[in-house]
């Protein structure tokens, strides 16, 4: 009896262990892709942006103020859209940034809540 169970048990477990390494490569090869194309559509945009208020949030580095900005950006494709942004800047740089000023931002294409201020212009 113990000569027909052990072939059994044999194929069974090679069985299982090639299922569990193509169920892996799968998984694998999903992941790849699904990461390409989440790279291929998310990109860097430089745009201009309307200030329509700003806050200071009371937090400091450094001596330097964080502020919280509510901006309109105009992106050169697609429609425009409103967010904010917190930022540390230069005491001498938070008089001159007010509302409706213009600045220049960069911004995720894929996720516009990732956004930082470029410069003012």
């Amino acid at each position: 009896m113990e000569i027909i169970i052990i072939p059994v048990l044999m194929k069974t477990t090679v069985a299982i262990l090639l299922l569990a390494i193509l169920f892996l490569s799968l998984y694998i090869l999903k992941a790849k892709k699904s990461t390409t194309t989440k790279e291929k559509h998310s990109e860097t945009v430089i745009s201009k942006a309307i200030v329509l208020s700003v806050e200071k949030t009371g937090f400091l580095i450094n001596n330097q103020p964080q502020i919280l900005m509510q901006l309109q950006v105009f992106p050169a494709k697609g429609r425009n859209f409103v967010t904010e942004v917190k930022e540390i800047l230069p005491s001498a740089h938070v008089e001159t940034v007010r509302a409706g000023s213009i600045i220049k931002v960069k911004y995720n294409s894929a996720n516009t809540k990732e956004i930082s201020l470029i410069e003012a212009v």
